[in-house]
């Protein structure tokens, strides 16, 4: 089966996974929920794959759910029940995935799509990327998210996040706070720089980046290994 909001790409053994709702932001909904639980068991599984990047289109990384769509509009609050357990499926398969996920991101990394962030197991960011979960700003509380942000950032550092909905933004984020980052770390491992012409196969510089990270040692066995003991 075919996702329309999925993009899937294979360069070696590294499997590259697009989120492509540009003109939402890649909002998560369905389709997109569906398209990721796919293709994390496929390259899960695929002995010729040995890492994942998981990556947006059109300069932003995800937005978090599609109030529209997916997680309101028109649906039986039975149904937006039913979706919003798909997204919690999705975030512990990624954590159970026995490849290693990198997050690559631009832009918009925010609500649901920081649960999707803080649920891989590295994360590359351009300089222009922004950081939170401000769904407290609507009146909600995003209590999936909640739960992998305490295990990467930590509990109070969590309840801040959520209470204040604050945007971080990556070159904050990447700095420790004797350099002048912010004190919430373990958002993202690294920040690059941001290319405003597409390189040569029309990805963007942080995918460039990711690439480059992992090449050439790591992604040949002893990485997925190393992983392991992470992965519960």
């Amino acid at each position: 089966m075919s996702y329309e909001f999925i993009e899937v790409e294979k360069k070696g053994r590294i499997t590259i996974v697009t989120m492509n709702r540009p003109e939402r932001r890649n909002a998560l909904n369905a389709n997109v929920m569906a398209g990721l639980n796919q293709y994390f068991d496929q390259a899960g599984a695929a002995p010729d794959v040995s890492a994942i990047i998981l990556t947006g289109a059109g300069g932003n990384f995800c937005s978090g759910a599609d109030l529209g769509g997916s997680f309101g509009g028109d649906q039986s609050y039975l149904d937006m029940h039913y979706d919003r357990g798909h997204y919690a499926d999705l975030l512990v398969k990624m954590n159970k995935c026995k490849k290693p996920i990198l997050a690559a991101i631009e832009g918009y990394c925010l609500a649901g799509g920081m649960g999707l962030c803080m649920s891989s197991d590295v994360v590359i960011a351009s300089e222009d990327a922004q950081f939170g979960v401000p769904e407290i700003k609507r009146g909600l509380w995003p209590y999936m998210v909640t739960a992998v942000l305490i295990r990467n950032v930590g509990r109070k550092k969590a309840a801040e996040l959520c209470m204040t909905g604050d945007r971080i933004p990556a070159d904050v984020v990447g700095r420790s706070p004797e350099d002048g980052g912010d004190p919430r770390c373990g958002l993202s491992n690294s920040e690059g720089p941001r290319l405003e012409t597409p390189v040569p196969d029309g990805k963007s510089g942080i995918i460039e980046l990711t690439l480059d990270d992992l090449e050439p040692a790591g992604i040949r066995g002893w990485l997925p290994a190393l992983l392991r003991p992470f992965k519960k």
